[in-house]
């Protein structure tokens, strides 16, 4: 089971939606300036940019309790994510298994049998906050 909280309202008892301040911001890009690795090919002509954040959390009902948020992007999707914080664990050390998979997958790619039976192995995002906090994308 799992829990849905609006976080725009103070709850002591959860102090990661205690903050009540700018939840959403109206980041824009200027179209004037310009950026210098705009041809370099690893970087996209037009990113989507997080401008605010939904403001409902959920909140797993598992021994650390993490918590899915939604984050809005500017091509007006949400994309949700799990905020796991970690006591014991290390989420750096899953963001290298996701690289290790990711060199597999172009190993895998490199095979023409395995490319023919579409072999891969599905990757998601892991971007560590802390040494025991971060966001996991939700798949």
């Amino acid at each position: 089971m799992r829990t849905c909280i609006d976080i725009t309202k103070h709850d002591p008892k959860n102090e990661v939606c205690s903050d009540n301040n700018g939840y959403g911001s109206n980041f824009e890009q200027s179209e004037e300036s310009e950026n210098p690795l705009a041809n370099f090919p690893a970087y996209k002509k037009n990113p989507v940019m997080i401008s605010g954040f939904l403001q409902k959390v959920t909140i797993m009902l598992s021994k650390e309790k993490p918590k899915k948020i939604g984050i809005l992007g500017t091509d007006k999707r949400v994309y949700n994510f799990l905020l796991k914080c970690d006591k014991y664990g290390d989420l750096r050390k899953e963001q290298r298994f996701i690289e290790f998979a990711n060199l597999c997958n172009k190993m895998l790619q490199n095979d023409s049998e395995a490319r023919s039976r579409n072999l891969k192995l599905r990757t998601y995002a892991i971007l560590p906050l802390s040494r025991n906090t971060g966001l996991i994308e939700w798949i």
